[in-house]
């Protein structure tokens, strides 16, 4: 069988020494060697990733050329939709390049965070080829995550679709939430029907973790989001728990995390029905602002967190990027805005209302239940 991942780039050595030095082994081709509809069968059998360049047309002016990686992905997943009803495997459509910031500014100044733009672009995911600066390079870890994917237990074709994305996904099957998690799972509209086995089932679900499931707050939750639930700053229990690894609730956490296909693309996630399950017996249901609740907490922890000083507090996000912030703002503080960066499964962000009281825009996308409290002129 063939090197699964196939490298497009009318400049190969941008990207090939970090595909390299992590230890990624590639097919390389040039835009040239894919001029056709044979020529793109040919190179599509046995792929399972596709790396596309961006920029290609800056070495290549000729009017059969494509304009870009963009255009040349499309020709690409009309060749696979045409034979998809023959059986034909289904790849993972990918951007490769340098030109991050550039490509979201021709996508009408999009974010740059990789989930909002592959989805803004309809590809599957954007990889930078620069090196991190500050951060390990998992860029082969990711890539690795991708290709294991596609070889991913599904369980019995006889089984229920849940308990085939159960099994998909690696969730827990001995806790007291598992079915919880399936219904939350569900609820997020993942992108399957009957099964998992059908061609390009597996593709679609990985483009729903990448650009849905696993970046926003839903079926998953990251750790400011229980933060939040637990009346705890963000940063002070994020570092409470990193000093005190063998507490209750570190282990109690660690059960719950995700650890299914594509964890590596996002910092820790946790199933949001197991984090359901730990808020509930560790504050007995009551409220995690009460004296008697906070000191369990703190038991849990191992250490007191800094508290949330208010009232029912909710994580917002950057009025730029639409990202969340790790910040927090009271609910009577805060609005929810309906921005397309976010998928409509996904309950909206929120903002603060002092973000948005100039901006029209902003104040435009507030939804509809939270438009009177902002007023005419966002105060």
């Amino acid at each position: 069988m063939s090197d699964p991942i196939l490298y497009i780039d009318d400049d190969l050595p941008t990207g090939l020494p970090r595909l390299k030095a992590n230890g990624c082994t590639v097919r390389e081709k040039g835009p040239r060697d894919v001029a056709d509809d044979e020529a793109i069968s040919a190179v599509l059998q046995d792929t399972k990733i596709v790396l596309m360049d961006y920029g290609l047309h800056d070495q290549d002016a000729s009017s059969s050329a494509p304009l870009d990686g963009l255009e040349l992905l499309e020709r690409f997943r009309a060749k696979i939709r045409r034979h998809h009803d023959q059986g034909a495997s289904v790849p993972l459509l990918t951007i490769y390049t340098h030109q991050v910031a550039r490509l979201a500014e021709q996508l009408d100044d999009c974010p740059v965070a990789p989930y909002m733009l592959a989805r803004r672009a309809n590809v599957d995911w954007i990889f930078d080829k620069q090196l991190p600066s500050d951060t390990e390079d998992t860029l082969g870890i990711q890539l690795q995550g991708m290709l294991d994917a596609f070889d991913l237990d599904i369980g019995s074709p006889e089984e229920s679709v849940e308990r085939q994305l159960g099994t998909f996904l690696e969730l827990p099957n001995e806790t007291n939430w598992e079915d919880l998690a399936l219904e939350q799972v569900l609820d997020t509209r993942p992108p399957v029907q009957k099964d998992l086995s059908p061609p390009g089932a597996r593709v679609r679900m990985m483009r729903w973790l990448l650009q849905e499931a696993l970046p926003f707050p839903s079926c998953f939750v990251g750790l400011d989001t229980i933060a939040v639930r637990l009346h705890l700053d963000p940063d002070s229990l994020s570092a409470a728990l990193d000093r005190n690894p063998d507490s209750s609730l570190a282990t109690c956490l660690e059960g719950a995390r995700y650890c299914g296909p594509l964890a590596s693309f996002f910092p820790t996630r946790y199933w949001k029905a197991g984090v359901d399950a730990i808020v509930w017996n560790m504050t007995e249901g009551r409220s995690p602002a009460n004296a008697a609740i906070r000191q369990m907490i703190a038991d849990a922890i191992g250490e007191k967190a800094q508290p949330i000083e208010v009232a029912d507090p909710v994580l917002v996000v950057s009025t730029d990027t639409f990202e969340l912030t790790g910040q927090v703002a009271s609910i009577d503080a805060a609005v929810q805005i309906q921005t397309d960066f976010w998928p409509p499964t996904i309950e909206p962000p929120w903002v603060r209302i002092d973000d948005i009281a100039r901006d029209r825009k902003l104040r435009a996308i507030v939804v509809s239940k939270d438009r009177d409290r902002i007023g005419e002129d966002g105060v």
